[in-house]
């Protein structure tokens, strides 16, 4: 796999100019740990900040399309089946469907798994279990129980990504890097994931446009118009494209705004706010501060302690504790849902959250925006994020029968390819842009989003780095000296970091 590496990064910036800023390859937008394996670079073919010409839905649309993958044209399975454990919960629920329904993505889902199977001769049978946040231990449990047993229950599976990666120290699955069919150059698998996966010149795990979970979950802030507008709030569009969208504006916008409506002199559910997250870790990737470096050896090295990272933290801190500005620590920070209820009743300006969470907001009486999380500084390159950490990553099990292989394969390049082609854009273009968006600036926004979507081996493998991906969230907990608490904590972290390595190497 790490023969590859190079040429990958080569290629996508031919398909990204062709493409232009409608992919979601995350081509050259990877920063942090290691989004480059060569270099440690981020590739500038396109650039986050300023999206390409031409909008998505033109020419780019239709390249698209057409774009072929190199599947042979003779492949025929005889009805093999393709076993996939994936997750039944409807918040993830984002691979198979049972049947058209009417609804645009719901039945390009569909039409994909029907297509998928009548090119290649080949039954894709879905067995779905519990795999929410809240029964990552049912999913697991039925990955282990079958592997364990050495049980042949399914040939690949598409679990929630943080919860997942752990096992693949413990010999669970394939190393996917010459796994037969699956063309890494192709862009439905994205740069800064397929190389971010790889480490030590292995990967046993993949993602990509075989999922809209790493679509739905990308971290972005919606803010609410009709609060803008009575407080006069600055083009906040504008001063994305403009560059100056940094994380000192935003906490200035935002303590503008907090205000103790019903006059009691305490801030609690009645109140105004200017801000509304509760999660810190998306700043790992907007700031651009790495978690990890990638040695000579393919290895990950601890490289997060910084004076860049100690100043973002102190800033995030000071933001969080500013009553004005961030009250949200009075509720239940596990509350998400009465932080969109918030949002949606005019309570709040701007709101931490998910692409997916559009598809709440679009019935909010009020107009709203989505943006890109803020830059640290106006020398940033670009605008940044990831998508949250419950995405699928597929894997295939060590029980799989070897001499199903290029099933396994083919029928997996199929489902990223023909995602890419059709799936991608019905949720995009028609259900983001259109169905569940307000207006033209909001599209342009959501290609920024896409475009600077990345992941890095510290936040893929951070479960087994003993939760590294978590230091910006101490600020919860109350932590204000983020030196101290690191320090008390490095003996874990590197001990973490040498156990992690020395299992992988010893990785078929």
């Amino acid at each position: 796999m790490g023969a590859w590496k190079g040429d990958i990064l080569q290629m996508k910036k031919v398909i990204s100019a062709v493409l232009l800023a409608f992919c979601i390859s995350f081509a050259g937008c990877n920063g942090g740990d290691g989004a480059s394996l060569n270099s440690g670079e981020a590739d500038s073919s396109v650039s986050p900040e300023s999206p390409t010409d031409g909008s998505i839905g033109s020419s780019d649309e239709r390249n698209r399309e057409n774009y072929r993958d190199n599947l042979p044209d003779n492949l025929d399975f005889g009805g093999a089946e393709y076993r996939v454990l994936c997750r039944e919960d409807d918040d993830y629920n984002c691979e198979f469907i049972a049947e058209e329904i009417g609804e645009v993505v719901n039945d390009a889902l569909y039409r994909r798994q029907m297509s998928v199977e009548n090119r290649l001769n080949a039954k894709i049978v879905p067995v779905k279990t519990m795999g929410g946040w809240n029964e990552q231990g049912i999913f697991l449990s039925a990955i282990r129980n079958s592997i364990n047993s050495g049980s042949d229950d399914f040939d690949i599976i598409a679990s929630y990504a943080y919860y997942t990666t752990p096992l693949a120290l413990d010999g669970n699955f394939v190393n996917l890097a010459k796994f037969p069919h699956i063309d890494y150059e192709k862009p439905w698998w994205p740069d800064s994931i397929t190389a971010n996966l790889e480490i030590a010149n292995k990967a046993h795990f993949i993602t990509g446009e075989y999922t809209l979970t790493l679509l739905r979950g990308i971290n972005c802030i919606f803010f609410n118009k009709t609060i803008a507008q009575d407080f006069a709030i600055p083009n906040l569009y504008q001063l994305v494209l403009d560059g100056e969208w940094i994380f000192d504006k935003y906490s200035e916008i935002a303590k503008s705004v907090s205000k103790d409506l019903n006059g009691d002199g305490i801030y609690d559910k009645e109140d105004l706010y200017g801000h509304l997250s509760l999660s810190f870790d998306v700043y790992l990737s907007a700031f651009q501060l790495p978690l990890s470096e990638t040695e000579s050896g393919g290895t990950l090295k601890l490289a997060v302690y910084n004076e860049k990272f100690v100043s973002a933290y102190d800033k995030l801190h000071a933001f969080w504790n500013d009553r004005a500005s961030y009250p949200m620590k009075l509720f239940d920070d596990t509350d998400w849902v009465w932080g969109k209820q918030i949002f949606t009743n005019d309570q709040a300006l701007f709101n931490g959250g998910f692409l997916k969470w559009s598809e709440v907001f679009r019935d909010m009486a009020s107009d709203y925006g989505i943006l890109p999380y803020p830059k640290y500084d106006k020398s940033q390159d670009g605008y940044y994020t990831h998508p949250h950490n419950d995405h699928s990553l597929l894997c295939v099990p060590v029980t799989a029968d070897p001499e199903k292989y290029a099933v396994i394969g083919a029928v997996t390049e199929a489902l990223a390819a023909e995602g890419y082609r059709t799936v991608t854009p019905a949720y995009f273009e028609v259900a983001l842009k259109n169905k569940y968006n307000r207006d033209e600036e909001s599209s342009q926004m959501l290609d920024i989003l896409v475009a600077g979507s990345t992941l890095t081996p510290g936040t893929l493998y951070s479960g087994s780095l003993n939760g590294i991906n978590q230091l910006l969230n101490q600020i919860h907990g109350g932590t204000s000296d983020i030196t101290s608490y690191y320090e008390k904590n490095l003996g874990a972290f590197e001990k973490a970091f040498a156990n992690f390595n020395e299992k992988f190497l010893q990785l078929d």
